[in-house]
């Protein structure tokens, strides 16, 4: 028998407004674990680390889109499986995003159109890139109860064949066909980049 739950699941405030999601229809989204990323990032405290890592060169009275909003946004779009920008113009009413950048689903605002946060990706300069690395470093070793007095990284390259003639493939002699070189850095059980 199938035990069917109907309570409405209940996540942190958004102002004074309670963030409430249920089976009842209303506001409806297909991305509703997007609110849970953003209350993960919210404890890490992880979009005020990358907010003040990329520079804002915009005059602060002329400011529309907030940057930690606008990032908070980008970086659980693409945990979504939204990797370019194109989704977003469709996701700019849609109310898990808008929850993400802290704006009330109810609210007449929509949120950046998607040449904003490109130009917000366009402002990461090597600078900024290297101080969203040490940014991930902090967090990752802030995730330990006691912080580790070194850390072994592993780096293994994954022979991933390929068919065809797709883009970043390479020959390897040794095997004698096509691949891509895939790296992926770990520390421990942990993985740390693809």
């Amino acid at each position: 028998m199938t035990d069917r739950s109907h309570a409405p699941l209940t996540s942190s405030r958004l102002g004074p407004k309670a963030v409430v999601a249920d089976f009842r229809g209303g506001r409806l989204t297909t991305d509703a674990g997007a609110r849970l990323l953003r209350e993960v990032a919210d404890r890490l405290e992880l979009f005020d680390a990358l907010d003040d890592a990329i520079p804002d060169p915009r005059h602060p009275v002329l400011i529309v889109h907030d940057r930690k909003a606008m990032l908070a946004r980008r970086a659980t779009a693409i945990a979504l499986g939204y990797e370019d920008l194109n989704g977003h113009q469709t996701l700019r009413a849609d109310p898990a995003p808008r929850l993400v950048a802290g704006q009330v689903p109810d609210d007449d605002r929509t949120l950046a159109s998607p040449p904003t946060p490109c130009r917000l990706e366009d402002r990461v300069d090597r600078r900024a890139s290297v101080r969203v690395a040490a940014a991930l470093v902090d967090q990752f070793i802030a995730a330990h109860p006691e912080p580790p007095e070194h850390l072994i990284l592993d780096f293994e390259a994954t022979d991933d064949r390929v068919h065809g003639k797709q883009e970043g493939r390479s020959f390897h002699g040794y095997d004698d066909h096509h691949r891509f070189l895939p790296l992926y850095v770990s520390c421990g059980d942990e993985l740390l980049v693809a």
